[in-house]
């Protein structure tokens, strides 16, 4: 494969990675929308569905509604099965719920309050949706939208491993994320929390911990 530069970060999302190069091998990897995910862009610019590792299917248009439901032999690389907590965990990133930073009009930068995971686009759309429906046994999470969004169906939740992140947090399975990220609150601006020290290790996971441009411990 030749590239233009090499090659910085194994995940182009962060504000820091968000370069081509970059791109290019999150989607040899299957994250965003690449192979393996609910959905890609063909050639022609067409959304496709992509069947590998389970459906994305629309409920309703009004309200909006889409249920993601996974193949239950889906598994990540290393043989662990894929699970709703996977699902749940990009939502979470994707959304900025726990978020509850103020900004500076002028320059932008955060006043007060927290940001967890940093993103290299916008958490509109998502961050319009409650809480993710989930049902583990049947593989399916719901996404139910405040507003309308035109861009659903390239939501991908298919990014990175949740027992990857539930290990670096502390959490002893998949199961425990899941709980910890249910009974967490949503992040309110009007009136931030202390920083919630799990959230800020998953973050900096995913913020620094795939960054390749020394030779990593992991």
């Amino acid at each position: 494969v030749a590239q233009t530069n090499a090659a910085t970060a194994l995940n182009s999302g962060t504000p820091d990675t968000n370069l081509n190069t970059n791109g290019m091998v999150d989607y040899l990897m299957g994250a965003g929308t690449g192979p393996g995910s609910f959905a890609y862009v063909d050639p022609e610019f067409n959304i496709v569905p992509d069947e590998t590792n389970g459906t994305m299917e629309l409920v309703s248009d009004e309200p909006l509604v889409v249920r993601y439901t996974l193949d239950p032999e889906a598994v990540w690389s290393d043989g662990t099965p894929m699970t709703t907590t996977d699902l749940l965990l990009s939502w979470a990133i994707g959304s900025g719920y726990y978020d509850d930073a103020t900004y500076d009009e002028a320059t932008g930068e955060v006043t007060e309050g927290n940001v967890y995971f940093q993103l290299a686009g916008s958490t509109a759309g998502l961050d319009t949706t409650e809480f993710p429906e989930i049902d583990a046994e049947a593989g399916t999470l719901t996404l139910n939208y405040g507003a309308p969004y035109v861009d659903w169906n390239l939501v991908n939740l298919i990014n990175k491993p949740a027992h990857v992140f539930a290990e670096a947090a502390g959490f002893g399975s998949v199961e425990e994320l899941a709980t910890f990220l249910e009974e967490t609150p949503q992040g309110d601006p009007e009136s931030p929390a202390e920083p919630n020290e799990q959230l800020q290790t998953m973050a900096e996971l995913w913020n620094t911990g795939y960054n390749i441009t020394a030779m990593p411990e992991d």
